[in-house]
């Protein structure tokens, strides 16, 4: 039997695999058609459906590697009677939710099935073929979960959220409480983060709507996995595995250490300018924390460098992938508030420089108040030794070079360029021969398992995200901090506290789709330039991404560290407070972000 189900997992997992590489060729193949004039019908769509099948056919085999990640904190305070009570409490809990989400992931096939639902896409594919992949990953995840609950041999504690109609009429404060104590004490407890997430979005679906939970949560889910937009994630998540597995990483730090030797912090400085350059290319703060920090924390480590500054500037500057352009959520703020996209990437450039400044600044005074926990020197070199040592940085700049040159060149979209990094990582690596099956296959899994966790968590948000908008407390908030009649100021200092506060619960696009229409009549008032508001409101959604209890790039550390939350969110506190300084610097000086575009117009 124990031998049946670990062979159940890994099949399971290399379909993830093989889906991946899927993702990868269905991409490609989007982009030849688009150069080359010939049309392939449903790749977009296809893109979508393989990177679903990835993340939730790889759910199972990512549970038993241990990578899906919790916050133990409470575990590891305990004595070993409270731990063995917290640990069944956790697997009768998260069993309950996996078996909800299986049951209904096999409904939604199913009704698909029935009423012969079609996809929306030009290849018109009926949808339950698609979703089969929802439905089977969830199926063997709680096949998973009841193997461990069988493996501890406990039983469960048993859960239960009844539909309560007359909490509807509780006050939109003890509506907040509530869910606030709910996820705290499944994420405290123990259960894994991104079905922590759904839980408490299903209370407050069962208490709060009349929309049935199931249903919503499956339909919910199912679009977020897979969306063409998130396609860019999965692979460049590939692409910082192939990167850390082969000699690619070990040789730009090679070629960066000679020029980082004068500076206070050496080589920790390697985090922020590649999360800057990284920023480039990706649009995503997720994607640039694990790619560059799949480079960095090995070698970092290896190196000597303290665990604690490492994450932390990491933490920090990935969230640079929100402001530098391409950025996503510019764009849908853009489009929300009738915006420029392209005046908002423009005006990203300065506040996103000025915050890797701050950043570098920071290690810097960090290095110079703490000499004896910086690694000594490497040996002093001139400039020509420098120079021939910059050489095993050609394959990084190259790789870089490719895909910025595919965006701006205009071969490929932001999303798409994701594919050209795999691709490019795959061929430097072949030329450079540290490229062999073993370590295809290494960075293949390595890549669907992380994709996977992360997956699991944005599920969970974006179910959270719905019920939230069901609830209408992001709204009714907004129209309260409408009402109050602050000045210019005040305006400015609510909103951060707002969006910081929302940003503990829900992601940064979220919060401006469902935010947007409510203050931004507010903003216009207060005669606050939008394209200003606009970078005013990324930097203020970078904050979120390392504020617990749902800091994205906490989420993403943790599962690349194994350290626990509340130890990472401490480490990226001085970030978090030079984002604050960077937020102050822009309101004083406005022209840190609207010179540019102004120029821009100028010319134009």
């Amino acid at each position: 039997m124990r031998a049946a189900l670990d062979r159940l997992y890994d099949v399971a997992a290399w379909i993830a695999a093989a889906s991946m590489v899927g993702l990868l060729a269905m991409v490609l193949v989007g982009i030849a058609g688009r150069q080359f004039g010939f049309y392939v019908p449903g790749t977009d769509a296809w893109a979508g459906y393989l990177m679903a099948g990835a993340g939730f056919l790889s759910l199972a085999h990512t549970l038993k590697r241990n990578e899906h990640i919790r916050v133990t904190l409470l575990l590891g305070l305990s004595g070993p009677r409270t731990r063995r009570a917290l640990e069944r409490w956790a697997l009768g809990v998260a069993l309950l939710l996996a078996g909800l989400l299986a049951f209904y992931s096999v409904r939604l096939a199913w009704q698909s099935y029935l009423f012969n639902d079609i996809s929306t896409a030009s290849d018109a594919t009926p949808l339950w073929l698609p979703q089969l992949s929802m439905a089977a990953g969830t199926l063997i995840l709680l096949v998973a979960f009841i193997d461990e609950l069988a493996l501890r041999a406990g039983r469960p504690s048993h859960w239960r959220a009844r539909r309560g109609h007359p909490a509807r009429r509780m006050s939109e404060l003890a509506v907040t409480v509530m869910l606030v104590v709910a996820l705290f004490a499944l994420l405290g407890s123990g259960v894994w983060i991104g079905l922590a997430l759904s839980g408490v979005a299903w209370i407050a679906m069962e208490l709060f709507s009349s929309r049935p939970a199931g249903d919503a949560m499956a339909v919910t889910i199912w679009g977020a996995a897979s969306s063409w937009t998130l396609t860019a994630l999965p692979l460049f998540v590939w692409m910082g595995e192939i990167l850390f597995r082969t000699r690619l990483s070990a040789d730009m730090f090679q070629g960066l250490a000679p020029w980082m030797n004068r500076l206070p912090g050496r080589l920790l400085h390697t985090n922020i300018i590649g999360c800057a350059i990284f920023a480039a290319v990706s649009g995503s703060s997720a994607a640039t924390c694990a790619t560059i920090g799949k480079m960095t924390l090995p070698e970092l480590a290896r190196r000597g460098y303290p665990e604690g500054i490492v994450v932390g500037t990491l933490a920090g500057a990935g969230t640079l992938g929100l402001l530098i352009p391409p950025s996503i959520i510019m764009i849908v703020y853009g489009v929300s508030a009738d915006v420029s996209i392209a005046q908002l990437f423009v005006a990203g450039v300065l506040p996103g420089i000025l915050l890797a400044l701050l950043f570098m600044g920071y290690v810097i005074g960090w290095a110079l108040f703490n000499r004896r926990s910086v690694p000594p020197a490497e040996q002093a070199l001139g400039l020509r030794e420098k120079l021939w040592a910059s050489r095993s940085l050609i394959p990084v700049v190259l790789l870089i070079a490719a895909v910025l040159g595919a965006i701006y060149a205009g071969i490929t979209t932001a999303t798409e360029a994701a594919a050209i990094g795999v691709v490019g990582a795959l061929l430097l690596s072949a030329v450079q021969g540290s490229l062999d099956r073993r370590t295809f296959v290494q960075s293949l899994l390595g890549a669907t398992r992380l994709y996977c966790m992360i997956a699991l968590i944005l599920a969970g948000a974006a179910f959270l995200t719905l019920a939230m908008g069901y609830i209408g407390l992001p709204r009714h908030l907004a129209e309260w901090i409408a009402s109050l009649g602050l000045s210019r100021f005040q305006l400015i200092v609510a909103l951060a506290l707002f969006y910081i506060l929302l940003g503990c619960f829900l992601d940064g696009i979220s919060m401006v789709v469902l935010t947007m229409g409510v203050i931004l009549p507010t903003v216009q008032a207060a005669s606050i330039d939008l394209l200003w508001f606009g970078v005013f409101i990324v930097v203020v959604v970078e904050m979120a991404q390392i504020t617990p209890p749902v800091g994205f790039n906490l989420f993403v550390l943790q599962g690349m560290t194994g350290r626990q939350l509340p130890w990472i969110a401490r480490q990226s506190m001085p970030m978090f407070a030079l984002m604050v300084v960077a937020v102050l610097l822009i309101y004083v000086f406005p022209e840190l972000v609207t010179w540019l575009p102004r120029q821009m117009r100028a010319i134009g």
